[in-house]
């Protein structure tokens, strides 16, 4: 896969497309081993912030994620994984640089240490949903851009169990968590019943809720003051008078129920 192909088809933004193509890659065979298993990713991470020096925006780590991703496109071939979802999975760099600027106001990338699962096929983008393979487990992650109408989740569970088909038959059975504040049963007070987000929720049964301030970082993005949190929506608006009389919306974790 050509580098520059790649930064196209993902949609990611000229000025840090231009970036990514003048970088002078820093990577060995041996840092590339060690991002591509869950078992040393830690460790190739920092071993690359160390190979990479000043990095302010992380602009130099996404490029090293960017030639990597394009590499990979021969090994998601290989598996049968159509370019739909291998474009869609990579879109990952996008989606957090672009969303970085709309906050803060200039293009970085703070998630290297998360995209290792994409660049070792551990996890992938399929519809709405990623899906991340782990022991045991595969865990849904849910992206901000992600359409959560029922249908449309409906429609990527199934797209998703014919990946499995494809990708490793033997991970049909294997059962599927989600981890979210929108897993929260607090959130059974501060949306109406019709909420698209309270039709996901009921999908799962919740096995163990925390104590967690985490959701600022999805509804609030960018924000830390209570007082002064945003009101746009009627989310926004509940969960900031729930939050400023002590509440506390917590971070849930749940099994997919049989049937859905």
């Amino acid at each position: 896969m050509n580098v520059k192909t790649l930064c196209e088809k993902i949609s990611m933004p000229e000025e840090v497309t231009k970036v990514i193509l003048s970088h002078e890659s820093v990577m060995t065979q041996e840092l590339e081993l060690l991002l591509s298993s869950p078992k040393t990713w830690e460790e190739g991470v920092k071993e690359l912030r160390v190979a990479l020096g000043e990095d302010e925006y992380g602009l130099k780590s996404l490029a090293e994620c960017i030639l990597l991703a394009a590499k990979r496109y021969d090994a998601y071939r290989e598996k049968g994984i159509s370019d739909e979802i291998y474009f869609a999975t990579m879109a990952f760099c996008t989606r957090f640089t672009v969303e970085h600027r709309k906050i803060y106001g200039k293009y970085a990338f703070r998630w290297t240490w998360w995209f290792v699962r994409q660049l070792a096929m551990k996890e992938f983008r399929v519809g709405e949903l990623e899906f991340e393979f782990t022991e045991g487990k595969i865990y849904i992650h849910i992206p901000a851009d992600a359409d959560m109408r029922p249908a449309s989740i409906d429609k990527t569970f199934a797209s998703f169990r014919a990946f499995l088909e494809t990708y490793d038959p033997k991970e049909k059975n294997t059962p599927w968590y989600c981890e979210s504040w929108m897993l929260s049963p607090v959130l059974e007070r501060l949306l109406p019943e019709t909420s698209n987000v309270l039709a996901f929720q009921r999908r799962f049964e919740i096995e163990f809720v925390e104590e967690s301030m985490a959701v600022l970082d999805w509804v609030f993005p960018g924000e830390k003051e209570l007082s002064s949190l945003s009101e746009r929506t009627s989310l926004q608006r509940n969960m900031k008078r729930f939050l400023l009389a002590g509440g506390n919306v917590g971070w849930a974790e749940g099994k997919l129920k049989s049937g859905f």
